[in-house]
């Protein structure tokens, strides 16, 4: 039992005229910082804020992103206006968490940053299950197809399972399942795209309405791969909606919270029975997937900042915006974190990121507008957030909470943040929303405060799980050829010109359904490109353009969407035979006290180059009294290359 102090708060949540604490806003459990990154004369990440005299202690907490938990706490005196991190390495992506214990009984503070000194580019983040309403396969043919790739190009290993809506929840999990052991160890998230069957499970009311008391919508069933879920205890039928009634045996599950941490970072893009919006669930979901893609490849542009339209206040302490706060502070900064009329607002001016809460039905907010302003007025933003009564049970008729996504200019993304809170600072360091999807969902004493309901299996995502905050405009025009007798390949693109282009990087699978791995391994300078060691037959290419993107909290290698060739009958066993140049290898295989030497004829400045078999590269550089001066630790196969010539060498 979690949060039982909340009880007796959930009975009168949510009523028009909230309770408040004089002085008290939600903002006073956040805090803005400027932060600035310095190279010379050693690496340091900067913290620097405005003092305040209510400030007792300020204390820093940190740890890499892929860490589990925080490293040593530095608590200092609440008068110090800064704080250097000097324990900066390049490449790395951290975290930080920064707790102001506050005087005179005032609420304490947290806020997170996520953040690096020119943090590595993420080429491949994992496996993407598709899972899809078979009604779509053939209308949206195109849109799905267009999906797929963009995910490919993203850096995402996508497999798509089409289902029907008739199917059972149990039955769609097993394959689910089956899939994600398959392909186990890689990270891994779930999007779900149309009227996919919706699980159910629980007997709770985490917005405190008696009448909402039973089993809510969640597809974290689907997310958690090895929790046991029941359908054996829970008997309610209090509730007014009947879907949310939930009794023995009836298909919903009866877990109020997690029995388990989600594997899968699940995303819904669900647009079914929205009748306040005039076109179909198929149209509105094109218009979606479509203005997707025109967004990820730099078509559609929004100013980072953050819009906060809070119409509960502090709420007894709960002070909900605090999720709009703490999370445009860390994706967007303090100064572009603004308060205003969300529809207002919204219809005349674009922000990155929005924040709504006030109290609500199933199809409104108080403050804020209803399902079919969704409909009828064009809102500017990509990422939003919502709270209130009722819309949180998002597979209800006409939902407030998923019209935000059906507008002709709709948000990509939408959450119920407040019961419990969200993280989203990944985003600002290059992490897609899957990253943080997982953060929340699976919170449980990492990031806080928590807040009412934590754990909990209402926590949805809303909208495409794959997505970042940065994006540009990708290369153009890939061509393959193949070279020197069909044993290589040459790529060649158009240059990614206007976008502070540093290079480019290249990647190769077997398939376009395959995993891509990168075969560059360090940035391309110019637009093209010889593949020494394809693969036998097919290949398939993707080129990226890389760029430095300066974040909130440092900065990071970021890629665009790549573009795709591919070229058959590939035939890379043409490597020329010892015998058969101006230059030969001797031995052609060694162990660990020798190593090769050269003879024959080659000029002084050549540069030799040593690959493994999978065409990493492994050293470069000059031979030293004909010899290699370089000695591969494993036991394998090694390609040396020169002036044009590749020999095939042996390590034992």
């Amino acid at each position: 039992m979690r949060n039982l102090a909340y009880l007796t708060l959930l009975l009168f949540f949510f009523s028009v005229t909230c309770e408040t604490i004089k002085g008290q806003q939600a903002s006073d459990l956040t805090f803005p910082m400027h932060i600035s990154v310095s190279a010379a004369p050693t690496k340091k990440i900067s913290f620097n804020w405005t003092a305040d005299t209510n400030f007792a202690t300020i204390s820093f907490s940190k740890k890499l992103v892929s860490a589990t938990t925080w490293g040593p706490t530095n608590t200092y005196s609440g008068t110090i206006t800064n704080y250097n991190d000097l324990a900066v390495q390049k490449g790395q992506r951290y975290e930080y968490h920064i707790q102001i214990q506050r005087k005179h009984s005032l609420p304490t503070v947290d806020q997170y940053y996520s953040g690096g000194f020119e943090s590595s580019n993420e080429s491949l983040f994992g496996q993407m299950i598709l899972l899809i309403d078979s009604n779509y396969a053939l209308p949206l043919q195109n849109e799905l197809v267009q999906l797929q790739l963009d995910l490919t190009a993203d850096g995402w290993w996508v497999h798509p399972l089409y289902v029907n809506r008739n199917r059972s929840v149990a039955s769609i999990k097993q394959q689910l399942q089956a899939l994600y052991y398959q392909r186990h160890g890689l990270p891994s998230a779930l999007m779900i795209v149309g009227h996919v069957p919706v699980p159910y499970s629980g007997n709770l009311n985490p917005d405190g309405h008696p009448d909402h008391q039973g089993a809510w919508p969640t597809d974290l069933v689907y997310g958690d791969m090895d929790g046991v879920w029941t359908d054996i205890s829970v008997n309610t039928t209090s509730a007014s909606r009947n879907e949310n009634q939930n009794t023995p045996g009836d298909g919903k599950y009866d877990q109020s919270n997690l029995p388990s941490d989600v594997e899968l970072s699940t995303g819904r893009i669900d647009f079914y029975n929205l009748p306040s919006f005039s076109t179909s669930d198929t149209s509105l979901l094109q218009q979606y997937l479509n203005r997707l893609h025109q967004f990820k490849i730099g078509q559609i542009n929004y100013r980072k900042r953050m819009l906060i339209d809070d119409n509960f206040g502090y709420f007894s302490g709960e002070a909900f915006a605090q999720n709009g706060y703490r999370n445009g502070y860390a994706c967007v900064g303090g100064d572009s974190t603004r308060t205003g009329d969300y529809f207002t607002t919204l219809a005349s001016q674009d922000y990155l990121w929005s924040y709504a809460c006030g109290g609500g039905s199933y199809t409104s907010a108080a403050g804020i507008g209803t399902t079919a302003d969704f409909s009828n007025v064009p809102l500017n933003h990509a990422f939003t957030m919502s709270f209130g009564s009722y819309f949180g049970d998002w597979d209800a008729s006409d939902n407030f909470m998923r019209a935000a996504l059906a507008g002709s200019n709709g948000a990509f993304t939408n959450c119920w943040a407040g019961r419990p809170n969200w993280y989203y600072h990944y985003l600002s360091a290059g992490m897609p929303m899957a990253k943080a999807i997982a953060a929340s969902q699976n919170n449980s004493f990492l990031y806080n405060p928590l807040n009412y309901g934590y754990y909990g299996i209402h926590m949805e995502f809303l909208g495409d799980p794959s997505l970042r905050q940065d994006y540009f405009s990708p290369c153009q025009n890939l061509s393959t050829q193949a070279i020197y007798s069909n044993s290589r390949v040459q790529l060649n693109w158009s240059a990614n010109l206007g976008n502070n282009v540093l290079g480019y990087e290249v990647l190769r699978a077997k398939s376009i359904q395959d995993s891509f791995y990168v075969i560059s391994h360090g940035l391309v300078g110019s637009s093209n490109f010889i593949d020494s060691f394809p693969l036998l037959g097919t290949n398939v290419y993707q080129v990226r353009a890389i760029r430095l993107e300066q974040s909130i909290c440092g900065s990071y290698y970021n890629h665009c969407l790549g573009i795709f060739d591919s070229i058959a009958n590939i035939t890379p066993n043409g490597i020329e035979s010892l015998a058969n140049t101006a230059w030969s290898v001797y031995p052609s295989s060694i162990t660990d006290n020798e190593c090769w030497n050269l003879s024959g004829s080659y000029p002084t400045s050549s540069h030799f180059k040593l690959y493994d078999e999978t065409g990493v590269l492994l050293w470069n550089g000059n031979a030293e009294t004909n010899r290699i001066p370089f000695i591969p630790k494993r036991a394998g196969v090694y390609f040396l290359e020169a002036n044009g010539v590749t020999k095939k060498v042996l390590k034992f």
